[in-house]
């Protein structure tokens, strides 16, 4: 039965398309061409059981500015498909060599796109879901045709969240919340940093999550710059912190904070510098309302932590970004980002310090409400004693 399993309501999908529709009307864009994971879910609802680790069979959906839509599935996957989404026109392949061509070529100009401007994954933060050498062969078929960037469009749908996506997102910071408190309560000295991951991997899960997205783990001196680390078989010692940025999924949304613990406890500087960090967290989410400009955010991080000495970013280019489907979408928080917050955007906000003393990073999801916002994620803001 179509939509039998869908994730969402067949409406909430309709308004998707309905938003994209007059976004197109106002781009002067006949259709959108879309290949790439994240785009083909949030039109569509179906996702493949797992995301981004295959470029076999791929999935494209069209949709034209009229209103019309086609989903373009493997064999294999259409019963999936089909009941994951409510798309009416499913178009099925079964070759696995020559990655859906033929049927992306069919299904363009059955839907009377030969010489139109069809929007695609070209730009901004955007990727193909197919090879280049398929991209050029049908981008030859249809000479007439103009195929043309549309990665503005796609983030406009896509940061602003709809009530059904930032539940999804809720309950994703809710199970890495009570991965944070649990994980910290039972750890201690001699515990590897696999160990926590696999901890905290379990209590997402068992809070509701689907998956945890990743666990990024370091600790000890030396280490502490690792800021975009995977977990090691490193084991804790006395004096050591450990700081997790952890994820859980929920229905394919990911939440991203982070937490920080000691062994024995954390020191009067450890202490200060936590606290620092929190006051340029805090004086910037208190700013967050619709209609302002993300790179504000920016300004008041650096403002906070530069009155104590301290650069803004600790090397990331940015004191925080925009979450949902995918861990790090658009908006940028940064000086550089042109991008106005509007209600339904959810980003996070993570100024930081890193040191030899550690790292201080205390990572907020927050969402914009109509008249200011909601933080999502949760757990003690002080270092845990482990």
């Amino acid at each position: 039965m179509r939509g039998q399993y869908s994730t969402f309501s067949r409406k909430e999908y309709e308004e998707r398309r309905l938003r994209a529709q007059d976004l197109m009307e106002s781009a002067k864009i006949d259709a959108l061409l879309v290949t790439a994971e994240a785009n083909y879910t949030y039109f569509t609802g179906h996702r493949t059981h797992s995301p981004w680790s295959t470029f076999t069979r791929p999935h494209v959906f069209i949709l034209t500015r009229d209103g019309r839509s086609a989903m373009i599935v493997h064999s294999f996957t259409r019963p999936e498909a089909q009941s994951r989404s409510w798309i009416e026109t499913i178009v099925e392949y079964s070759s696995l060599v020559e990655d859906a061509v033929p049927e992306i070529k069919m299904t363009l100009e059955g839907l009377g796109l030969a010489g139109a401007t069809i929007g695609c994954e070209l730009g901004y933060e955007q990727r193909l879901g197919l090879p280049q050498l398929a991209w050029l062969e049908i981008q030859k078929a249809f000479p007439k045709a103009s195929f043309i960037d549309a990665s503005g469009l796609l983030w406009e749908l896509r940061m602003k969240k709809s009530e059904a996506e930032i539940s999804c997102l809720r309950k994703a910071c809710v199970a890495a919340s009570r991965a944070f408190e649990e994980s910290f309560r039972q750890v201690g000295e001699g515990w590897t940093e696999e160990d926590i991951a696999r901890l905290m991997s379990k209590i997402m899960l068992d809070e509701g999550a689907e998956s945890p997205g990743f666990n990024i783990i370091c600790s000890g001196k030396n280490n502490y710059e690792r800021i975009s680390a995977r977990p090691t078989n490193r084991a804790l010692k006395a004096g050591d912190m450990i700081w997790i940025d952890a994820s859980a999924v929920v229905n394919g949304y990911w939440c991203d904070f982070s937490r920080a613990a000691v062994v024995g406890g954390p020191n009067q500087k450890q202490i200060r510098l936590q606290n620092i960090v929190r006051e340029a967290t805090e004086a910037a989410i208190e700013m967050i309302k619709p209609g302002v400009p993300v790179s504000a955010l920016a300004e008041m991080c650096a403002r906070v932590l530069g009155g104590y000495g301290f650069s803004i970013s600790f090397d990331a280019g940015r004191c925080g970004h925009g979450i949902g489907l995918m861990s790090t979408e658009p908006p940028h928080v940064a000086s550089y980002d042109s991008s106005v917050l509007t209600e339904g955007m959810v980003i996070t906000l993570e100024p930081g310090i890193v040191n030899e003393d550690g790292v201080f990073v205390i990572e907020e999801n927050i969402v914009v409400t109509a008249d200011g916002f909601e933080v999502l994620s949760g757990a003690s803001r002080d270092i845990y004693t482990i």
